[in-house]
């Protein structure tokens, strides 16, 4: 990873999964949390057809140094009908850790759910619990995920 700036980075979306340094930061986000694939297109296919979308913070040659990889989810019972916005995977490049990326692409994210109609975010973290409640989530009590890792949700404003 070169030295980039956060000024440097440009914020686009996609949901094909194809671009090569998408690729490059997904698999070495895997990498650091020591999970070998066998077959990388089968992943990226499945993110594909679940439909999930993924907020990309790219530098100026391409580089993917922060992702966001998320999926509406719906729900539905005799009582309720709605869904949810759910951050599958987050991801920021090890040297640019800590200058507020991760916030700027977060927040960014929950613009676009906003955009969307989506009020209620959840996901998972084992390793950045401190990060996400200090962006405003809070650990949501009664809800397990099959995963064993704790849940965090944050309600945003109307």
């Amino acid at each position: 990873m070169k030295n980039v700036f956060a000024f440097d980075l440009t914020e686009s979306s996609l949901s094909d999964f194809s671009h090569p340094g998408f690729r490059r930061a997904f698999e070495c986000y895997f990498s650091e949390m020591e999970i070998s694939v066998d077959d990388w297109e089968a992943v990226y296919r499945e993110m594909a057809v679940s439909g999930a979308q993924a907020l990309l913070l790219c530098s100026p040659d391409g580089e993917t140094e922060a992702f966001l990889l998320y999926a509406v989810l719906p729900f539905s019972s005799s009582f309720f009908e709605g869904s949810a916005a759910f951050v599958q995977e987050f991801w920021v490049a090890p040297p640019l850790r800590g200058q507020g990326l991760g916030r700027r692409l977060l927040r960014s994210a929950e613009k676009r759910f906003s955009a969307q109609g989506l009020s209620l975010v959840l996901l998972t973290s084992d390793t950045a619990e401190h990060f996400y409640l200090h962006c405003g989530y809070r650990r949501a009590a009664g809800i397990h995920a099959k995963n064993d890792c704790p849940v965090f949700l944050r309600c945003l404003p109307e």
